[in-house]
């Protein structure tokens, strides 16, 4: 009996990039009227050397890339005033990237979903549980996700990152679910997937990139390379086909 659906969020339930280019756009902005030659001194290729050095120095930050980028801007701040030869605390570089992380926040979160997400879970939710997993940062409760999930797993809670196995069984304990219990709702082959399969979770795999629905990958056919590495329950092009898809499996698991 199926009792919990997960969903992963960015390109499941709406589409990052443009969220992510207007989100990095407010920062940049922001930074450059509150950081003085911050727009002449810092680019993408030192950006990532800054990454670097603090990934060096606490790889442990790859688990929360909030904080990451955090300390990446409290470094971006940092070379920007020693090169210029002025002086800045500590405690202001620290209130400074703060802020300007909160800026960036404000753009990550203000999503435009998918065609029938909303509705999809307003449906879903009568009948299961639902939770999200993600690799991401989005804050669900800012989105407004909290009306409908119970709870939202990712790095920062599990020290794991999809497909790893640990963040699905820490969801699995938190929801004290069984894996044959669990449905994984996601767009990524590999780390949604996968992950969900390794598991021992079933999944549907939302593919809104493809056009045409007859391009899609089937699951179904034994001789099909692809569908073996991608071991999907379902394949659906638009949400609208989850609430079907998931029912599908359900009656399939009942009856396995």
């Amino acid at each position: 009996m199926i009792k919990l659906i997960s969903f992963d969020l960015d390109d499941t339930l709406w589409p990052i990039t443009p969220m992510i280019l207007q989100a990095e756009q407010g920062l940049q902005e922001w930074l450059g009227e509150q950081v003085p030659g911050y727009s002449r001194l810092i680019d993408r290729d030192l950006m990532t050397r800054l990454r670097d050095s603090v990934l060096a120095k606490q790889p442990s930050l790859r688990f929360d890339i909030s904080r990451l980028r955090i300390r990446c801007i409290e470094q971006a701040i940092h070379h920007c005033h020693q090169t210029e030869g002025r002086e800045i605390a500590n405690r202001q570089v620290e209130q400074q990237a703060t802020a300007a992380f909160e800026v960036f926040m404000q753009g990550r979160n203000q999503v435009n979903f998918y065609p029938g997400a909303l509705d999809v879970l307003a449906e879903l939710q009568q009948r299961y549980t639902l939770c999200g997993l993600t690799n991401g940062n989005a804050d669900f409760r800012r989105i407004g996700l909290d009306k409908y999930f119970e709870f939202c797993m990712s790095p920062v809670e599990t020290q794991a990152r999809k497909p790893d196995l640990a963040i699905f069984a820490a969801t699995q304990a938190h929801a004290g679910c069984g894996g044959s219990q669990i449905i994984h709702v996601g767009d990524h082959a590999k780390e949604d997937i996968g992950g969900a399969a390794a598991a021992g979770w079933r999944s549907v795999w939302v593919q809104h990139s493809r056009p045409n629905p007859h391009e899609a990958i089937s699951t179904s056919s034994s001789t099909s390379s692809a569908s073996a590495s991608v071991p999907a329950d379902a394949i659906i092009t638009s949400l609208f086909e989850l609430p079907k898809a998931i029912a599908r499996i359900a009656e399939q698991s009942s009856t396995a």
